[in-house]
């Protein structure tokens, strides 16, 4: 049943949707033209409408907003070695990063204990870009099975959401237990839920994020808030019943009943070079019949 006094308002939401590509604020893959060929693929009525308010409220970031958001990161975990060495507040953190400053040798690394990483990883791209863009050295985990006294090495990926990858990671890196002070872990984007994780597996290891998403941005809460505020406008059935229902029907389940994503946070974030499997089924799972919005 659909409830007149809604304010859901599906063109106001196509020119949002299509304002934020024109803007530059989201770019390929997710361009506009992409995102109404997604939608056409939702039935009218009360799927149409999940598909508008989904590209509505999706986290995306492009290369450049990534990398403001490891600039902040870094900055942070910078400071903060500054910090362990008693160097002053107003210290220039970028000098503590390229030791010209504390006299420490800064190093990153993907999240891998492989001997390489395969080039469109997203720890190996982040890691270029550190690189790149604020001279660190780039390098690999498992060239340092031991941390020199003056030596930092930071694991460097887009985002962390569970937090279990690097929990993983850091359960199998002896220098992490060994020399915790010495390791950082350093994303863009952290979910509260990996940052409480990460806390209570390596309490040790400090982690830096540019930005942090809280459970209120992520489906289940924000589709309770869509019906709450009058965006959501069908009364006899909820959002997240008829996102079920669409992974149900294009057999988007991944194989089983899982349809939220990795670790089922519901995330909604995409990137300029992929997504990851942490946000929606919907986002990125293909089928026979369903086209994904970003390809993993």
């Amino acid at each position: 049943m659909y409830d007149g006094a809604s304010i859901y308002d599906q063109l106001s939401l196509e020119r949002t949707v299509k304002g934020l590509s024109n803007l530059g604020i989201r770019q390929s893959p997710l361009t506009w033209e992409k995102a109404k060929r997604w939608a056409r693929q939702f039935d009218e009525g009360p799927e149409k409408a999940l598909a508008w308010l989904i590209l509505r409220f999706l986290v995306f970031r492009t290369t450049d907003q990534l990398e403001s958001s490891i600039r902040q990161a870094l900055k942070a975990a910078s400071q903060d070695f500054g910090r362990k060495l008693s160097l002053p507040e107003e210290t220039d953190w970028r000098a503590i990063l390229e030791g010209r400053i504390g006299d420490l040798n800064f190093y990153c690394s993907p999240p891998t204990l492989a001997t390489y990483s395969l080039p469109g990883k997203s720890g190996e791209l982040i890691a270029r870009l550190v690189n790149r863009v604020f001279k660190v050295d780039k390098s690999y985990a498992h060239d340092f099975s031991v941390i020199g006294q003056n030596e930092r090495l930071l694991i460097v990926d887009d985002g962390t959401f569970t937090g279990e990858q690097l929990s993983g990671f850091l359960d199998n890196y002896m220098p992490a237990g060994s020399s915790p002070d010495r390791v950082a872990v350093v994303v863009a984007i952290a979910h509260e839920a990996a940052i409480a994780h990460l806390a209570e597996r390596h309490p040790n290891v400090a982690v830096f994020c540019g930005e942090v998403l809280s459970k209120s941005h992520c489906f289940e809460s924000l589709s309770l808030s869509w019906v709450s505020n009058r965006l959501w406008p069908y009364l006899d059935v909820s959002p997240l019943d008829v996102y079920k229902s669409i992974c149900e029907k294009h057999n988007l389940t991944n194989g089983g009943s899982a349809s939220l994503g990795f670790g089922s946070l519901g995330v909604m974030v995409g990137y300029e070079h992929g997504i990851p499997d942490d946000s929606l089924n919907l986002l990125w799972e293909k089928s026979e019949t369903w086209l994904p919005l970003i390809e993993r």
